[in-house]
């Protein structure tokens, strides 16, 4: 899956909620759901996926619905 696409899932799942967001974005990479071309300034997924959060929220880019759905079992073992 495309990263915006994973964010966009994962914003409107969220409804929002940049921690929850953040997390469970960094569990899916963690688990191979999303990948990343490269880790040139090696970062962690949970940076990572925080920085994207507010790229993409800066640019209203989570406004848009996702190109595909993630099937709810994906995100049903998501817990704090």
């Amino acid at each position: 899956m495309k990263q915006i696409d994973m964010m966009r899932f994962l914003h409107k799942q969220f409804q929002g909620n940049e921690d929850l967001v953040v997390q469970a974005y960094a569990r899916a990479e963690d688990k191979g759901e999303v990948k990343r071309k490269s880790n040139t300034y090696g970062m962690s997924s949970e940076e990572y996926a925080r920085r994207l959060f507010y790229t993409h929220v800066q640019t209203e880019a989570l406004a848009s619905p996702p190109s595909q759905t993630l099937p709810p079992s994906r995100v049903k073992g998501f817990s704090l």
